[in-house]
């Protein structure tokens, strides 16, 4: 998943006592039989990997420090190997397209004993699995290019799933090879209709999995440890994980926000690498062309270069193709989020920069709101993208180190010198950053106190308070979305929970963990690099004693989604560790009468949003999405998918026409700041509407 700040620092651990050995239910003899049948049938030239000398006592490290101080310190027992198992499995073939339910009923010791050959450093089952599965790729490669000898039948009236992975292993090659014949077809209409001839499709998907193929054939020993590795830390969360050193200097390169890109963090989805966050200030935010759940297809380099098809390929292999010097010019092609694989690709063009920290930072603007009466309210806006802090800075004793809240604080004195009528801070898209700037935050709007709990592993309770002084008593809303998360949803609830303002938009994420890394290199006495561990050490609990994790925080008023909450969000991730309450911590509410003004906020909200023409058409254009997205399956006749095709774009020329006469111009045109772009974000400007709502209702109070 994509990745989130994290605090605090590692707190180092000692080396781990000396592990003893276990007996393996698998007998050597058995394991050998396995990996030889399976490393017997790959295709000429292809081996399975081994394990390499020294991974046994990283795996052993890494098993010690999960035990001894991940927050759940779930033992490795049958249950957890369990859970391995399954996240191994999902790991290698995450849409079921290659393993068959014979392999997985040869594997059934396995789900009882990984946790025990965990525990003693063997990896020998590990790449046993690895070895069947490589067998079943090169199968399902071959079998798929033999596919595109002669054209598919494109007048068959038959359909594709749309959720084509089946709930269940297939039994038998030829159950698999009906459904790989589908996924080929379907990919060769997805080409003509981009306007390719056949002969040209046949050449470009032969093309894609002949790269994958040869992608999967640089997979090597580093490669299968790490996905085992990870495959038992996302058995006990979705934010543990194992670095091997080349994937944690990329992490480090990431977080420093210093690698000249486009700015975006990408996940694996299946057959596609899925954009999961724009980075604020990035090119790809710039553009305004880009969002989260956005697949890419498909990547060019320069005005001119030749688009390369990198469905199938593997993340860092697509990473590497967005990453370039600064000024560059790099095209992609583009699935929209909620768009049908098969409905036509998006083109996005943008130039490479660096991604700078002061374009990180928070900044303000006023919208003008006009009320009934014929006057005008001014809302403050500003915009938070991180949390941040300048650690560093601060630890050297630098006076004027960078911070969020002194940014904040120094935006409300100018805002609050534009006689401002109430202020909106805007969150959304903040994926977290510091706790104490979220604490400290927060203590620009309420009196100083409680903020946030955390407890640890070994259950002990840290009460974390504000340093800050109000400065600020005006009307206060709170704009979140699904994308905010971590410490942005510490300070809406803090805000909630005080009662001192209105939280606006969608529910959170739900991420309420906080993570550390360790240096494997500690552990281990014959591994000098033996990469990094992210735990989840800590729990995060609002001062009511409700935890932020999976459910995150709820607004007051609810607006619609355009970001689906079944693909975004800690309950869709594997493994989320549960909801829960502890004690709550004494704090006293602001005196600002938010739950008296509420029923009328939402009754106003409810009248405007019902009348709104604006609000209304950005109402149709996610009910759209959602009727897309309900589609279950595609049909395989080229005829048919044009005639598909020919209605979105109708459907998509209509509603740019409608966004043109409302607000001057189309979403895709509202890139960056501007009057467009404020027309355009609806959210906003409704949460504008609610706090002059709010200011008049103090007012008439």
């Amino acid at each position: 998943m994509a990745m989130q700040a994290f605090e605090p620092a590692f707190r180092p651990i000692g080396v781990p006592p000396c592990m003893n050995k276990k007996i393996l239910l698998l007998s050597a003899m058995a394991f050998a039989a396995l990996l030889n049948t399976a490393a017997a049938t790959l295709a000429p030239g292809n081996s399975a990997p081994a394990p390499k000398p020294g991974e046994a006592s990283v795996d052993q490290a890494v098993a010690y420090v999960l035990t001894h101080y991940h927050y759940s310190r779930e033992p490795l027992d049958a249950a957890l190997a369990g859970k391995i198992f399954d996240e191994y499995l999902k790991e290698l073939d995450p849409a079921h397209s290659y393993f068959l339910q014979p392999d997985i009923d040869s594997f059934a010791d396995y789900r009882k004993t990984l946790g025990t050959s965990i525990e003693a450093g063997d990896l020998k089952p590990a790449f046993a699995i690895y070895a069947v599965f490589r067998h079943r790729f090169d199968t399902r490669m071959a079998y798929a290019l033999s596919l595109l000898d002669a054209q598919p039948d494109l007048q068959q009236d038959e359909s594709l799933p749309l959720d084509d992975k089946p709930k269940s292993w297939m039994a038998t090659p030829a159950a698999l090879d009906d459904l790989w014949r589908k996924r080929v077809k379907n990919d060769v209409i997805d080409a003509m209709l981009d306007g390719k001839t056949w002969p040209q499709a046949q050449v470009q998907i032969r093309k894609r999995y002949t790269v994958l193929q040869q992608s999967v054939d640089k997979f090597d020993s580093d490669d299968v440890f790490s996905s085992f590795m990870n495959a038992y830390a996302r058995a006990l969360d979705p934010h543990t994980e194992y670095f091997p050193p080349v994937d944690y200097d990329q992490f480090k390169t990431q977080m420093s926000l210093k690698l000249d890109g486009i700015g975006v963090e990408l996940q694996e989805d299946e057959d596609y690498v899925k954009i999961v966050r724009v980075l604020p200030g990035s090119p790809a935010a710039r553009s305004g062309a880009l969002h989260a759940g956005d697949r890419i297809a498909a990547v060019a380099q320069g005005e001119d270069g030749d688009m390369v098809d990198v469905t199938g390929w593997r993340l860092d292999d697509v990473v590497s193709l967005t990453r370039g010097p600064k000024g560059t010019v790099l095209r992609l092609k583009i699935l929209p989020t909620g768009a049908r694989p098969g409905t036509p690709l998006k083109p996005v063009r943008l130039v490479r920069d660096s991604i700078k920290l002061a374009e990180q930072a928070a900044r303000s603007d006023v919208i003008a709101v006009p009320r009934k009466d014929g006057s005008t309210a001014h809302v403050g806006v500003i915009r938070i993208p991180e949390f941040y802090i300048d650690f560093d800075a601060r630890a050297a004793g630098n006076p004027d180190y960078n911070s969020l809240t002194r940014d904040v604080r120094r935006l409300l004195a100018g805002l609050q010198a534009r006689h401002i009528d109430g202020l909106i801070l805007d969150i959304r898209n903040n994926g977290g950053g510091s706790v104490d700037e979220a604490a400290n935050l927060a203590g620009l709007f309420i009196p100083h106190g409680p903020v946030v709990q955390l407890r640890s592993s070994d259950n002990k309770i840290t009460v974390v308070r504000s340093s800050s002084t109000p400065v600020y008593s005006g009307p206060l809303a709170v704009l979140v979305d699904r994308l905010s998360a971590s410490a942005s949803e510490i300070f809406a609830g803090a805000i909630q929970d005080y009662k001192r303002g209105v939280i606006v938009g969608n529910d959170t994420y739900g991420k309420g963990v906080a993570t550390q890394f360790v240096d494997l290199a500690q552990m281990t006495d014959d591994q000098a690099d033996a990469g990094q561990l992210m735990f989840v050490s800590d729990k995060f609990y609002r001062i009511t004693g409700a935890s932020t994790q999976d459910k995150g925080v709820s607004p007051d008023i609810q607006f619609p989604s355009q970001i689906d909450p079944t693909q975004f969000g800690e309950e869709t991730e594997d493994n989320p560790l549960p909801w829960d309450t502890i004690n709550p911590v004494a704090y006293k509410t602001v005196d600002y009468h938010v739950d008296a003004m509420l029923p009328e906020l939402r009754r106003l909200h409810q009248q405007r949003a019902a009348n709104d023409p604006l609000f209304q058409l950005y109402v149709g254009d996610i009910q759209h999405l959602k009727t897309e997205d309900a589609a279950t399956s595609l049909p395989l006749m080229l005829g048919a998918r044009k005639q598909m095709e020919q209605r979105e774009d109708a459907w998509r020329d209509s509603d740019d026409q409608a966004w043109k006469k409302l607000t001057g111009g189309t979403p895709a045109d509202a890139a960056g700041e501007g009057a467009v772009a404020s027309a355009q974000d609806v959210a906003l400007r409704e949460g504008a509407a609610i706090v002059a709502d709010m200011r008049d209702l103090q007012h008439r109070g």
